[in-house]
């Protein structure tokens, strides 16, 4: 009986783990989606041979060498993903603006917004909001709030981000 349930115990936790590397590999699918989707957005727009002010190209050409760069970290992540399995990924934490990391990712998204026939209202009751995080981790969570508000609120048209601080809190 005890052989029994111990082989009953391991089952279960193999099912877990197979259940937690399933939900991790989906979870990365869709953070890799989203920068891509913005640099073909972007690029899109400079190949469409509109005729955008030399300011405009570079900084659409910036935006998209910037998510380049968020996909090629995103793909060193999961090369990481043993060390994250086994609970020995450190997190790299700095102050972090919030206010101004969400405005950047609102300029990022701007071709899904065009897209989608989306307009999003950002309002900030505080010009700054600096906060000790993982710069990569929180802009990753941000992304995925972003588009999923796309994905899911296409039929609303509008997308409210709204910052306050209450307190210590953001």
């Amino acid at each position: 009986n005890i052989m029994a349930n111990d082989l009953q115990q391991l089952k279960e936790k193999e099912i877990q783990a197979e259940n937690t590397k399933n939900e991790l590999i989906t979870n990365v699918a869709h953070d890799l989606r989203t920068p891509l989707t913005s640099i073909i957005g972007y690029l899109d727009i400079l190949n469409s041979g509109a005729q955008l002010p030399p300011e405009n190209q570079r900084k659409y050409l910036q935006i998209a060498y910037e998510k380049s760069k968020r996909l090629e970290k995103l793909i060193n992540d999961l090369f990481s993903f043993t060390k994250l399995e086994y609970g020995n990924m450190p997190m790299k934490t700095s102050l972090i603006d919030i206010v101004k990391l969400i405005e950047q990712q609102i300029d990022e998204f701007y071709p899904s917004f065009e897209e989608y026939n989306l307009v999003c209202e950002f309002k900030t009751y505080t010009p700054s909001a600096m906060v000790l995080a993982d710069g990569e981790m929180i802009a990753r969570a941000f992304e995925n709030l972003i588009s999923n508000a796309i994905k899911y609120g296409k039929d609303g048209k509008v997308i409210k981000i709204v910052t306050k601080r209450e307190g210590d809190e953001i």
